[in-house]
């Protein structure tokens, strides 16, 4: 090989190099402009991240209001049950003196009756006595 030859065979190498350390600039600028909007996602997810930590946060202290609330209206729950129960006892007990006091006065009616049908008899004598 001549001078010359080897020469050119060197520019031809060289000017390869300087063709590939370009494209790989290119490639390397695009990785950059991929990482940086890599960061930018990143930066929203974190955000949204945060937000949603905070609305956890939230619900937490709005779980913890309704489990006392719960147990306030159980203890009222249990609270009218007993009500109840007593009003059951009172009614029942109610019931009992009312129809205690009807038997009653089915008997007193049965007895006035027959004094009046008694009286009736009597009444109807005394007439046809005259």
């Amino acid at each position: 090989m001549t001078e010359r030859n080897l020469l050119e065979l060197l520019v031809q190498k060289v000017t390869t190099m300087e063709d590939t350390q370009q494209t790989m600039k290119s490639d390397m600028g695009e990785m950059k402009s991929d990482i940086s909007g890599m960061k930018v996602e990143i930066g929203g997810m974190k955000s949204d991240i945060s937000n949603m930590k905070s609305d956890i946060g939230n619900m937490k202290l709005e779980i913890t209001d309704m489990k006392s609330d719960i147990k306030e209206i159980k203890a009222d729950v249990r609270g009218i049950k007993g009500q109840i129960i007593d009003l059951e006892v009172k009614n029942a007990n109610q019931h009992l003196e009312i129809k205690s006091t009807l038997d009653s006065i089915k008997k007193d009616l049965a007895t006035v009756e027959a004094v009046a049908g008694k009286n009736m008899a009597d009444i109807a004598f005394l007439k046809a006595a005259r």
